[in-house]
């Protein structure tokens, strides 16, 4: 490559590891190879210094009445203002997370989280009798909406988990879903702080679950990268296949447990086995609920968080049974004798033994976590003429 070429691309450079490593192999003179490799780390320096100077992470506890004989939603208006920074080439906003333990006919209150005080959690409401889950939404989402709103409003009905749910909201905005792909790395960078300070106050990890759809459960998966000690269980909700490439994929080593329920495979999501353990939904690619809808895929993508929710009440969890050692199969084919873990069928969900492996189908044609089909509880939000 000419000089003048490579100083053009050096002046424009934000900086990344990536453009480093271009530099290093396509500049042939010696002395100006140093200065652009110093130029490049000084910036990408710099951006980070700029990142680590502001807080990543608004945190809200949620304080509701001990009431639990409804089963009601929360209906409440999240209000929060979001601080806009550059660093470097790009728009970063912090992401936003909210915290709660109970859900009743009471709105809950939220507190602001101190993530720099490590008595917080003990001294302002927090159960340590419960589990911990972490809740992060795919593209286009946002704090409240569908369809994660379903999951949390689940595990806060069910009293016995403290919960998370973070908003990455204005980094993933449509249209610009390429964008959403890039920001998920310095999102998952903000949200291994949560991890540490949750670490550091005395949560004990192996009660602890981060859960993502779609493009959430890769941040989950990215999180473990920027941590100094491993995460114990990720569940992955039909991670997202487009634009998923290499170190951005969910992988099975990224925690001690990956669990990942397909739903919309070969579409929305991923068709091929990422965790230890697999469970693959009516085949894992088309749900007999989303039949003749004009999002069908669509449908069936956001249908995985509904059996999440399912799954938290043992009694309403599905049983999955082995089917394939390779892929989800175009059908809910059973091939009896192939188990990998000793112990036959498997509860899919919240209530997965730690010790499955393999991979696993469900077959079933009622609708998910809708109230009716087949118990008094759920969330009409999951019934076919709401989705």
């Amino acid at each position: 490559m000419r000089r003048g070429t490579t100083a053009s691309g050096a002046a424009g450079a934000a900086g990344t590891h990536a453009q480093i490593q271009t530099y290093v192999s396509t500049s042939t003179r010696g002395k100006y190879k140093r200065q652009v490799i110093v130029a490049a780390r000084s910036q990408r320096t710099a951006s980070l210094q700029r990142l680590a100077s502001l807080p990543c992470l608004n945190c809200y506890m949620w304080e509701v009445p001990l009431n639990l004989s409804t089963h009601s939603s929360i209906n409440m208006q999240h209000l929060y203002a979001l601080l806009r920074r550059r660093v470097g080439e790009w728009k970063h906003s912090p992401t936003t997370l909210h915290l709660g333990n109970r859900l009743s006919a009471e709105p809950a209150i939220r507190k602001t989280v101190n993530l720099a005080a490590r008595d917080w959690l003990r001294t302002n409401g927090w159960n340590s009798d419960h589990d911990t889950v972490v809740l992060i939404h795919g593209y286009g989402g946002k704090d409240g909406s569908f369809p994660m709103v379903i999951l949390r409003d689940a595990y806060l009905s069910n009293g016995t988990y403290n919960v998370f749910t973070v908003d990455w909201g204005p980094l993933c905005r449509p249209p610009c879903y390429a964008a959403a792909v890039h920001n998920m790395k310095p999102v998952a960078r903000c949200l291994s702080q949560l991890f540490t300070f949750l670490r550091s106050s005395g949560v004990q990890l192996h009660r602890t679950t981060c859960v993502g759809h779609s493009l959430g459960a890769h941040v989950c998966g990215l999180v473990s990268l920027t941590l100094l000690f491993r995460m114990h269980r990720i569940i992955g909700l039909d991670p997202a296949r487009p634009l998923i490439r290499g170190p951005n994929r969910l992988r099975n080593v990224d925690a001690n447990v990956v669990q990942v329920i397909h739903t919309n495979a070969g579409v929305f999501g991923e068709d091929g086995p990422m965790g230890v353990i697999d469970f693959c939904v009516n085949g894992g690619r088309e749900q007999p609920s989303c039949k003749n809808k004009t999002h069908a895929a669509l449908c069936s993508h956001v249908t995985a968080v509904c059996y999440m929710a399912e799954s938290i009440n043992t009694e309403t969890a599905r049983v999955a049974e082995t089917c394939s050692t390779r892929r989800c199969p175009s059908g809910s084919r059973r091939r009896p004798g192939a188990y990998y873990w000793i112990g036959g069928p498997v509860i899919m969900g919240q209530h997965t033994p730690d010790s499955a492996a393999g991979i696993f189908c469900v077959a079933n044609m009622d609708e998910p976590y809708c109230p009716g089909t087949r118990s008094a509880s759920g969330d009409i939000r999951c019934c076919k003429n709401s989705t």
